[in-house]
């Protein structure tokens, strides 16, 4: 039977819808904390994802068209990380369940809203603008291959974000655009980022990470549920690290000349392993490991001989036995050292 509004996926959507309409939070900016309705909200859009995923592909795009208007009107009331995240893979799902035809022109809409090319005419909340930025990474990551030259526009558009998210009041923003970098970048695939995206990306990394830390001796700990200037600045501080990976694999010559999108960026990951947070270093010693397995992925890299390596025990305090001096056996190969470094 065709789905209509007594179907477990319309119910949702009537329901979502209802909770936007009657939601007094468009518009105004981003609570310290959840605001009243979040997490039912954040219940029916997960309740709309599985939906997605569990109804016949004839039924999803029967109710494509109201799925893109009651999510498209959720963008101004999705406040907080999780609920734009869960937005974002809803929007996913559809896409990948439904027609994709009219996917074009909703990233596209979402590119303007958000000023890819130039100030839109009426600029949306920040709310609303950190939603499109999570609902466009979530878009590219999971579509990019179909959308190569979108995806290229997005990267390019959500850096001029973060870039231009300076204020205090611009976190959730700032936060949200890095996080849809990332994802983003993710579905660029290899060799779709320019030289001169690479330099864009790492200036656009190294301030975001750079944000001022708190006043005072000891840092104040994250407000609940995210939030708070400690801990916007943690979680921004991971979102650029989690960005360094997939913009390796997504480079053009990235060996080209002295690698030096790559120098940067492994540098960037090495400052960060002596960060006072320990989910931040633990955070840059997983993503120096991705991103240097992906440079040697990439294509120009050339693998080099090292100098054999000595190791060398002295002797103890009691003079008893002689220094240890041994090579790597030559049945195992000499070292491997990367490209310039």
């Amino acid at each position: 039977a065709a789905p209509g509004p007594g179907s477990a996926l319309g119910q949702a959507l009537a329901a979502l819808d209802q909770q936007v309409a009657s939601s007094k939070q468009a518009g105004k900016p981003e609570a310290s904390g959840p605001p009243k309705g979040a997490a039912r909200r954040l219940q029916l859009l997960a309740e709309i994802e599985r939906r997605l995923v569990q109804e016949e592909r004839a039924n999803v795009e029967a109710l494509q068209s109201e799925v893109e208007r009651v999510l498209g009107a959720t963008l101004a009331v999705a406040t907080g990380p999780i609920l734009r995240r869960q937005l974002g893979r809803c929007y996913a799902v559809l896409y990948e369940r439904g027609s994709r035809v009219s996917m074009y022109a909703v990233t596209g809409n979402l590119l303007n809203q958000l000023g890819a090319k130039g100030q839109a005419v009426t600029p949306p909340p920040p709310v609303a603008r950190a939603a499109m930025a999570s609902v466009l990474g979530a878009v590219c990551e999971e579509h990019g291959m179909s959308m190569p030259s979108i995806v290229r526009e997005a990267v390019l558009c959500l850096l001029k974000v973060a870039k231009a998210a300076t204020a205090p009041a611009d976190g959730p923003l700032r936060l949200a655009s890095l996080e849809a970098l990332r994802g983003a970048l993710e579905g660029a695939g290899p060799k779709n980022m320019t030289t001169i995206a690479q330099a864009e990306a790492v200036k656009v990394l190294r301030a975001a990470a750079a944000a001022p830390q708190p006043s005072g001796p000891t840092p104040a700990p994250p407000a609940r549920g995210g939030g708070g200037a400690f801990g916007g600045d943690e979680a921004c501080r991971c979102a650029v690290l989690n960005c360094v990976p997939p913009l390796v694999a997504s480079a053009e010559e990235l060996w080209e000349g002295q690698a030096d999108t790559l120098d940067a960026l492994v540098n960037l990951c090495v400052k960060h392993l002596e960060d006072p947070l320990p989910s931040v270093r633990a955070t840059a010693s997983r993503c120096l490991a991705a991103a240097l397995l992906n440079a040697t992925l990439a294509p120009g890299f050339r693998a080099s001989r090292a100098p054999p390596i000595s190791f060398a025990r002295a002797s103890g305090r009691s003079g008893g036995g002689t220094a240890l001096s041994r090579q790597k056996s030559d049945n195992l190969g000499g070292g491997i050292k990367i490209g310039p470094f």
